[in-house]
């Protein structure tokens, strides 16, 4: 794992999907799981595993994944409702290193629990499609006229279609609550391509044009 910030975004880089899930897994589902017994709940990893394994004993869930995104304020209160005790050795080697990339001391950190101005982007190595679509969530967090554009661009479009995008999405294992955040970040990055394998859209070049218009400036002042 590899951390590098800029613009308040920390960017963690791992060499392959295991460490990358490993890692963020039950960070990532914290956040925003559309399962309601771990979202924003302290749960452990067995409760994890058991969550995401059929009855046959397979996962999916660790080839589902290529990034993820954390806001800085619930990376917090997941080291806060966790604690040390609770925290796995990969999940703290995060922690400590996000703490060192951002503060001077781990006392600072556990100090600014109630600010958090600060996004975690998590992907691997080489793979730049998620790069640019986990910048958009940071960006919708830290910009506050970034998120006011995305909002009125993501209104303005057909209800249809919002509604389409957000059943998919949540079947896909994504809570409710981020759907706006998710349907800008894959129509302002996403390929014609990959809108129509995933979410069977066509002919939306009209649709997307504004939205990577509007991507285009963000993605540059946030890359590193």
């Amino acid at each position: 794992m590899k951390l590098k910030t800029k613009n308040k975004v920390v960017f963690a880089e791992f060499p392959n999907r295991k460490e990358l899930t490993l890692t963020m897994g039950r960070l990532g589902e914290f956040y925003e799981s559309a399962h309601k017994h771990i979202r924003n709940k302290h749960f452990s990893v067995e409760t994890f595993l058991d969550t995401f394994m059929d009855s046959d004993g397979n996962i999916s869930y660790f080839s589902d994944w290529s990034g993820y995104n954390i806001p800085g304020n619930i990376v917090l209160e997941f080291l806060h409702i966790f604690e040390y005790d609770d925290i796995t050795e990969r999940e703290m080697a995060l922690i400590d290193e996000t703490d060192e990339i951002l503060w001077d001391g781990f006392d600072e950190f556990c100090e600014n629990f109630s600010g958090g101005n600060f996004y975690l982007i998590a992907y691997m190595k080489g793979d730049t499609d998620t790069i640019d679509h986990e910048i958009c969530h940071a960006a919708y967090y830290l910009n506050k006229d970034y998120k006011k554009a995305v909002n009125k661009l993501v209104k303005s479009l057909d209800k249809d279609l919002v509604d389409h995008m957000a059943e998919i999405l949540i079947k896909m294992g994504y809570n409710k609550a981020v759907c706006v955040d998710e349907i800008n970040a894959y129509l302002s990055t996403s390929t014609a391509g990959y809108l129509k394998k995933r979410f069977g859209l066509t002919d939306v070049q009209y649709v997307v044009k504004d939205f990577k218009e509007l991507a285009k400036p963000i993605l540059k002042e946030y890359h590193v």
